[in-house]
C-alpha cells in the first residue's frame, strides 16, 4: 500500500505543477478551467487503470478524493462561469446562490463530513470498503460525498473571491460631483460627440448612467439640459472653455 500511496502522491504532485502552468499560461478563467478539469479527467482515468486492486479503504477515503475533490471543483467553476449572467449585481446573487447551495449539501451530510474530518477509522470499511458503494449511484457514494465534501471547501474560497471582485467593481467610487450638473452634462455631451467610448459605439444614455455612477450624482433631465446649451446666445461652451484656461493655468504655472 505505501508504494502504491507514493506513486498516487507523485502523480498529484505532478498534477498541481501542471495546473500551476495552465494557471499561468491561460488568461481566460473560463478557458483555464476547461484546460483543468480536462488534465484532471486525464489523470483520473489512469488512475483508474488496474483499480479493483487499489480500491482500498485508504485509498477510497484519503488518496482517490484528493483527485476526485480537484475534478468536481473545476466541473462546477467550469458550470458556473459559464451560465453567469450579465450585470455585476446580478452576479452576486448567481454566485451567492451557489455558495448556499454548498451549505444545503454539507449540512445534508454532516455525519459523514464529520466522521472523515475527525479521522475515524472504525467504520472505513463501511462507508470506504470495496463493496461498500456498488449498490449507490456515483453521487451518492461515501467517496463522491467526502470528495464533494473538499472540492466545496476550495469552490467556496473561489466565490468568496469572485464576490468581492464584483462587490468592489460595483461600488461606486470615492468622487463625488460638487460642481453645477450643467457643466457634468456639457462635457458628457462633449466626450460622446468626440467618439471616445467603445469606438464611438456608445449611446449618450449609456455614458450618462456611467457618469452618475462614478460621480454619484442624478443628472436628472439631461436632454433638456443640453437643450438649454444649444440656445446659449453668448456662448455654448462655457465650462469647456473654463477647463482649458485652467489646465493652460496649471501648465504655466509649471513651467
Amino acid at each position: 500500500m505505501k508504494q502504491h500511496d507514493t506513486y498516487c502522491e507523485q502523480c498529484l504532485a505532478d498534477l498541481h505543477k501542471k495546473l500551476a502552468v495552465i494557471q499561468r499560461d491561460q488568461m481566460n478563467p473560463l478557458s483555464q478551467a476547461v484546460a483543468s478539469y480536462e488534465l484532471v479527467k486525464e489523470v483520473i482515468n489512469t488512475l483508474a487503470q488496474g483499480k479493483d486492486a487499489q480500491r482500498t479503504p485508504h485509498f477510497n477515503k484519503v488518496m482517490y478524493p484528493q483527485f476526485l475533490s480537484l475534478l468536481i471543483y473545476y466541473r462546477h467553476v467550469v458550470v458556473i462561469l459559464s451560465g453567469e449572467p450579465l450585470g455585476t449585481r446580478k452576479q452576486v446573487v448567481y454566485l451567492k446562490a451557489i455558495r448556499k447551495k454548498l451549505e444545503v449539501f454539507c449540512a445534508e451530510h454532516r455525519d459523514l463530513i464529520q466522521y472523515c474530518r475527525s479521522r475515524s477509522t472504525e467504520r472505513d470499511g463501511v462507508y470506504f470498503g470495496f463493496k461498500a458503494n456498488q449498490d449507490l449511484l456515483p453521487e451518492e457514494s461515501p467517496v463522491y460525498v467526502w470528495s464533494k465534501y473538499l472540492a466545496a471547501q476550495k469552490l467556496n474560497e473561489w466565490l468568496t473571491a469572485e464576490i468581492a471582485i464584483r462587490k468592489k467593481a460595483d461600488d461606486p467610487s470615492d468622487l463625488i460631483w460638487t460642481g453645477p450638473k450643467t457643466n457634468l452634462i456639457e462635457l458628457l455631451y462633449a466626450l460622446h460627440a468626440s467618439n471616445v467610448f467603445n469606438d464611438g459605439k456608445a449611446g449618450v444614455k449609456q455614458v450618462a448612467n456611467a457618469f452618475e455612477k462614478i460621480f454619484q450624482t442624478s443628472l436628472g433631465n439631461y436632454y433638456r439640459v443640453f437643450q438649454d446649451i444649444r440656445q446659449r446666445k453668448i456662448n455654448q461652451t462655457v465650462f469647456l472653455d473654463q477647463l482649458k484656461e485652467k489646465l493652460l493655468q496649471r501648465v504655466h504655472e509649471m513651467e
